[in-house]
């Protein structure tokens, strides 16, 4: 599992859904006596293993992550991990799709300015 840090109170880790689907999920490393934060954490440490999912208990009424385990761990097949760095994956993945000056139309469109003409 690729691992990146920088923000002050997560790190970013790449993680899998069955058949290879990969995402990057925020995995708290601060402020852990705070629910949210210790059962993400919580589900975070048991998908290192096994099959998982973390959803919002909310509509119970009550607050944090509920864990729900796969009924069969054996479901699906264990994930083909990428070989790049996190940094490459999040590199090639939003090459062309970045802000990266100030005379970006994306940037623009976000503050409500006219785009730069050049």
């Amino acid at each position: 599992m690729s691992r990146a840090s920088g923000s002050s109170t997560s790190d970013w880790r790449v993680a899998a859904k069955p058949y290879d689907v990969f995402f990057l999920c925020q995995v708290p490393s601060r402020n852990l006596d705070n629910i949210w934060n210790q059962s993400s954490l919580q589900a975070c440490e048991q998908a290192k293993t096994l099959w998982v999912a973390a959803s919002s208990r909310l509509e119970e009424g009550a607050e944090g992550y509920k864990i729900k385990y796969a009924q069969d761990q054996d479901a699906f097949p264990g994930p083909q991990w990428p070989t790049q760095s996190i940094h490459e994956l999040v590199r090639v993945t939003f090459l062309g799709r970045m802000i990266e000056d100030e005379n970006s139309p994306a940037l623009a469109r976000l503050i409500g300015a006219k785009p730069s003409v050049l």
